[in-house]
């Protein structure tokens, strides 16, 4: 009798707890479909249609995608497929995107997948925003709260005035907001004085998930992006190969980037093709990835997303600085491949890049030190036939632009490179070396060419070259402010240019 009463509560609490692993797996397994559930083989054949209804099914019903057995799946949309809604493509699986766009007699499309959120006018015009504060005085009444994401636009334009549609603009994140009085505070500082700009709110923002075992390749120079997010926020691994315009294109957007890999040979007649393009505000960080090819591997730029309209403007487009973060990874960018010279870098700001940080990796091809801040950290760069660092590219002589901060960099040199270790044509604030290593150099090696126009200020600490004699050393034009101290170069050794 007591063997019976203890034994009926044991099975029923192995009957629940059964019962509920099972309602849990199919729950947990109800957040996902696969392509499979809508017809998809994965057989070598064609499958766009069943694919396409598989995508309308999950961004519908906002379902992720769990690609499965690492197969193969054949796309070929003749348009850009909107997968707003989808929360992730998972799995292990690769998409084969050979038969689509310019390649395929679609020259239109210019991307393959978009995830795309959307922007409210907040107020139509605000004045007072001043460089490095934090609050700001809006119309009272606004529904904003902490977290929420303001863009600031204006047509002002940037100091960097090389090109005339690159203007003052601002991603900003509110901390926290008074909708008696209006006052606004920022987690940032504005980085700009601003007389009338425009703000906006960010009010759908959706999120997209790359799996690292999801790859995506085309058919070579196919000249279209894999991915385009506008006003939305990205989570991106994967793999991606032969895209000629990037693999991935922020716009107005946030996100990560992790250890995703890319691999996008180029020939001489492409003159663009991006592993990663952040565009308009955007607030990346790039971890641990390694990318391959193309004119730049990573770049900043201006994408034509937004309205002279939108700005205080008429027609046409205007753009905006963003802010690139790397951390961690290898990046190589083309070599010996023609008109892709010496000033086209691995990694590019193109001159409307606020803030770039680059540490803790190794870059194949230099660094276009374009942004308005840069810091470079704890990395090593192999030169290859390219230079080590262009100092102020597409930054107008004149410009209030231009702080760089180079520390704890080894550079590997070719012997064979002629170019200059560093070049500047652009009178910046200033640029800051501290402990550079510069090795397999020749005493004829000229590491600075500041002859154009020189940084005001430069200042070098702890710079070796591992060579017993001399080195050529630098040129530099006499507007420039030179402090040299603990390294193996000295003033002596360097030619004064210009007037």
């Amino acid at each position: 009798m007591c063997t019976r009463l203890f034994y009926f509560p044991y099975s029923f609490l192995v009957f629940f707890l059964l019962k509920t692993t099972v309602l849990f797996s199919q729950n947990k397994n109800d957040q996902f479909i696969t392509l499979e559930q809508f017809g998809v083989a994965a057989n070598g054949k064609d499958e766009t249609t069943a694919i396409l209804k598989a995508f309308q099914y999950a961004k519908m019903n906002k379902k992720a995608i769990h690609l499965l057995n690492e197969k193969i799946y054949i796309f070929s949309p003749d348009y850009t497929v909107d997968i707003t809604g989808i929360p992730a493509i998972l799995g292990k699986g690769t998409f084969d995107l050979s038969k689509t766009g310019k390649n395929a007699g679609n020259p239109s499309m210019t991307s393959i997948f978009q995830v795309t959120g959307s922007k409210k006018l907040l107020q139509r015009s605000v004045t007072g925003i001043r460089q490095n504060e934090s609050k700001l005085k809006l119309a009272a009444g606004l529904k904003l709260a902490k977290g929420d994401i303001l863009f600031f636009s204006s047509t002002e334009k940037l100091a960097n005035t090389k090109r005339a549609y690159y203007a003052k603009g601002q991603r900003a994140v509110v901390k926290s907001y008074d909708a008696a009085n209006g006052m606004l505070m920022i987690e940032d500082v504005f980085f700009y004085n601003i007389q009338q700009a425009f703000v906006w709110l960010n009010n759908e923002m959706p999120k997209i998930q790359i799996g690292t075992g999801v790859g995506f390749i085309t058919s070579p120079m196919n000249f279209m992006a894999c991915f385009k997010l506008q006003y939305a926020e990205g989570d991106i691994s994967g793999y991606y190969r032969n895209f000629a315009l990037s693999a991935i294109m922020f716009s107005s957007s946030q996100g990560v980037v992790n250890n995703m890999e890319a691999d996008l040979p180029v020939t001489d007649n492409n003159g663009y093709s991006y592993c990663i393009v952040a565009n308009d505000m955007s607030d990346i960080t790039i971890k641990n990835c390694s990318l391959t090819g193309g004119r730049h591997v990573i770049s900043g730029g201006g994408g034509g997303l937004w309205k002279l309209e939108e700005s205080h403007g008429g027609g046409g487009n205007v753009a905006y600085p963003s802010i690139i973060s790397i951390d961690g990874g290898l990046y190589k960018g083309s070599k010996n491949v023609l008109n892709i010279n010496a000033d086209n870098a691995t990694i590019d700001s193109h001159g409307v890049v606020e803030k770039m940080v680059i540490k803790n990796c190794t870059i194949y091809g230099g660094v276009n030190l374009g942004a308005n801040f840069v810091e470079v950290e704890n990395v090593t760069v192999y030169a290859d036939s390219k230079r080590a660092f262009n100092v102020g590219s597409d930054v107008l002589p004149g410009s209030d632009w231009g702080t760089y901060k180079i520390s704890n960099v080894k550079i590997i040199w070719d012997k064979a490179n002629k170019n200059s270790m560093f070049l500047s044509k652009a009178d910046v604030r200033e640029i800051a070396l501290d402990n550079v290593f510069i090795s397999n150099i020749s005493t004829e090696t000229l590491l600075m060419d500041f002859a154009l126009e020189a940084p005001k200020k430069i200042f070098i600490n702890r710079l070796f070259t591992g060579l017993v004699a001399p080195v050529k050393a630098m040129r530099i034009n006499k507007s420039g402010h030179l402090v040299i101290s603990n390294s193996q170069i000295s003033k002596e050794s360097v030619q004064r240019t210009g007037q």
